[in-house]
């Protein structure tokens, strides 16, 4: 990700994808944080600045092995898994049929894309939710060559405990993201 980016293309893709609200308030905080010609690093994300959006927030790394680990996950994914998948491969966690078109779409996202989708959740127990899923990339790499990108779904659980993840399948890869190029 060498490429200069434009903010004003990344303001134009971002209203393209009809964001609700809490996804439209992040992308606009992640919009503040850009440098000239330069995506938000990670170390730009100031935790007491997002605590809205932590429980359905994940950063997560594409390292160059093609492995995806989640950096940290917020209580919906942890509520979506049925454990807390923080330093997990999310490659692993994915059905096998689904990898080789959710690393494409990984790779696209660390390139400079913002995307979004919607989806239905199902949860024992409780209504069935529409939730509305952001992606956001993050400038530089680490140490390791890792690239990250936010991701953050609207959806929050009614009820707290974990102990309950979604039927299988539920948290399997979105059929539709908008993807928006922004270089």
């Amino acid at each position: 990700m060498t490429g200069r980016f434009e903010r004003s293309v990344a303001g134009a893709a971002l209203d393209s994808l009809n964001l609700g609200p809490l996804n439209l308030e992040l992308a606009t905080r992640w919009l503040d944080l850009w440098q000239v010609g330069r995506l938000p690093s990670r170390s730009a994300l100031d935790p007491t600045q997002l605590v809205k959006f932590l429980p359905g927030l994940a950063i997560l790394e594409i390292h160059p092995s093609d492995t995806v680990r989640f950096r940290i996950a917020g209580r919906s994914l942890t509520a979506a898994f049925g454990f807390d998948p923080s330093r997990r491969d999310l490659l692993a966690l994915t059905p096998a049929g689904q990898r080789a078109a959710r690393l494409a779409r990984f790779k696209a996202f660390v390139a400079g894309t913002v995307g979004s989708t919607v989806r239905l959740v199902k949860r024992r127990g409780e209504a069935d939710v529409v939730a509305q899923d952001l992606v956001l990339p993050l400038g530089g790499h680490s140490e390791t060559g890792a690239r990250a990108w936010i991701f953050h779904t609207s959806w929050r659980p009614a009820r707290s405990e974990t102990l309950i993840p979604l039927p299988a399948g539920a948290v399997g890869m979105a059929d539709d993201y908008l993807l928006r190029p922004l270089g």
